[in-house]
């Protein structure tokens, strides 16, 4: 965790609200926990369109994340 934190120019501390889920990842961070664990593009465009489905708040747009998501899986 402190390697991964220090990767991420993040407090431990915040780290592990998000890995407990009271806490996201910005987009940048979630790039560089990617970089950190050597993920190749799919698994990374993977992660990326998780945070998109997430945030987003239009139906629409979380059906078609939705079905980007499928395909990578």
């Amino acid at each position: 965790l402190d390697q991964l934190s220090e990767n991420l120019g993040m407090q431990k501390s915040y780290l592990s609200k998000v890995l407990n889920g009271k806490a996201d990842f910005s987009s940048d961070q979630l790039f560089l926990a990617c970089r950190f664990f050597n993920f190749n593009q799919d698994q990374s465009q993977y992660l990326f369109l998780l945070l998109q489905w997430a945030r987003s708040g239009l139906s629409k747009r979380k059906e078609a994340l939705k079905t980007e998501i499928t395909a990578l899986q």
